[in-house]
């Protein structure tokens, strides 16, 4: 569990339950194109939850 040491400074920085979501769904779509550019030059691959990771970072 999270506990924040400032809590003016994390209500700016940890958006709405909305704002969270939508931001979610634009980084998996960014993954998924980022994916597929770099599957046809090789390079990065894309988690189960869309986000592109680099293959080093799994070892």
């Amino acid at each position: 569990m999270h506990l924040t040491a400032d809590p003016e400074e994390d209500a700016i920085e940890v958006p709405s339950t909305e704002t969270a979501e939508r931001w979610q769904l634009a980084y998996q779509r960014i993954g998924l194109i980022a994916g597929l550019l770099t599957e046809s030059v090789g390079g990065y691959i894309v988690d189960l939850e869309g986000f592109l990771v680099d293959p080093a970072d799994l070892t």
